[in-house]
């Protein structure tokens, strides 16, 4: 487990962590208000989506394996989110 499931609201830099393959698999849900983003801690470009309201967010990020820093972004109300990174494919 790269980054264990972590619930909060708002916005949150998670820690740092190096995949051990040259791909990871984020999985993310929320609730409430407000729309959800994951971004990557440098340059926060491509912005990805949390679906909320009972729809999983699973995605792969195919990277060089070297430290990986993401942010999770809440904007236009409050929402409570989830997330859990883990090292390889796991796309079901």
């Amino acid at each position: 487990m790269l980054v264990p499931e972590t619930r909060a609201s708002g916005d949150r830099n998670l820690p740092p962590f190096t995949p051990d393959e040259p791909v990871y698999t984020v999985y993310a849900s929320c609730t409430g208000k407000g729309k959800v983003k994951i971004l990557d801690q440098g340059d926060g470009s491509n912005p990805h989506p949390v679906a909320c309201d009972g729809v999983r967010t699973v995605g792969t990020v195919h990277t060089e394996q070297k430290p990986q820093s993401l942010k999770i972004q809440v904007t236009d109300g409050t929402a409570e989110w989830t997330i859990a990174v883990v090292s390889g494919n796991h796309q079901p």
